[in-house]
């Protein structure tokens, strides 16, 4: 996750851990690049509180643009694979004026019989987005119609800041054309076409292994998977881990 983003142009990183086992170390933590901070939180309700007042942290007032994203949520390139984030956001900002980017999902899933070294060279099948994924769960649910999607911001032009959303001066960009988009943009059949020639797009790396499936679905997991029953949610979990399509657009990456 770190070495992905500082080689995507990202110059500072503020990890929250939340009561990993044994605490995250970085050999770059506490440097000019790297920050992790820890907590204790157990209630989800509590974590993005925490999240969305560290997004005011002093660490971040320099900052000119921030990407609020879980360490399974990685920024990518997808019509020009060669280039940065940094890059693609730079070329937008000069082209529209942007104070803020949406950027959709695209679910990735882990194959069994592949040990997960290095997340994005490791995990390279993924859902098919222009298929339906039924499900009466709603972690599980079908993204054919809307997907959910995550912000680029401007800190100096935005406000409000929530873990899916952020309020902004306008210009909102949308990261798929790169077209001017309201705050109340969603992201509507979101098929192959247009993942393929999305400018940006979040890989979301949701279970990397079945033991990671089992950890999430664990009664002390601070997400909504706990709310099912355990052995019901590694169910539906492992069952939504679509292989559909074989996507190594990352290893294309610098």
């Amino acid at each position: 996750f770190i070495r992905y983003y500082l080689n995507q142009g990202f110059t500072r990183i503020i990890l929250i851990d939340d009561r990993s086992s044994p605490p995250l170390s970085y050999q770059f933590a506490n440097s000019s690049s790297v920050f992790i901070i820890r907590t204790d939180l157990t209630l989800y309700a509590q974590q993005h509180l925490f999240i969305r007042e560290y997004l005011n942290s002093p660490l971040l007032h320099d900052c000119a643009w921030i990407a609020q994203v879980d360490v399974d949520e990685f920024v990518a390139t997808r019509r020009h694979p060669r280039r940065t984030v940094a890059q693609e956001v730079a070329l937008l900002e000069a082209r529209t004026g942007a104070n803020a980017i949406l950027i959709p999902w695209i679910f990735f899933s882990y194959s069994s019989n592949k040990q997960v070294k290095y997340i994005p060279h490791d995990i390279l099948w993924r859902w098919n987005h222009s298929k339906h994924h039924y499900s009466s769960v709603h972690k599980t649910r079908d993204r054919y119609d809307v997907i959910e999607h995550k912000y680029l911001f401007k800190p100096s032009e935005c406000y409000d800041f929530n873990i899916h959303s952020v309020s902004c001066t306008p210009p909102i960009v949308e990261s798929t054309r790169g077209a001017r988009a309201s705050s109340s943009y969603a992201f509507r059949r979101f098929s192959e076409a247009k993942l393929q020639r999305a400018i940006l797009v979040i890989h979301h790396y949701r279970f990397t292994s079945e033991n990671n499936i089992r950890s999430k679905c664990s009664a002390d997991s601070v997400n909504a998977y706990s709310k099912l029953s355990h052995e019901k949610c590694v169910e539906e979990m492992t069952r939504s881990n679509y292989r559909e399509i074989y996507d190594d657009t990352m290893i294309q990456k610098p």
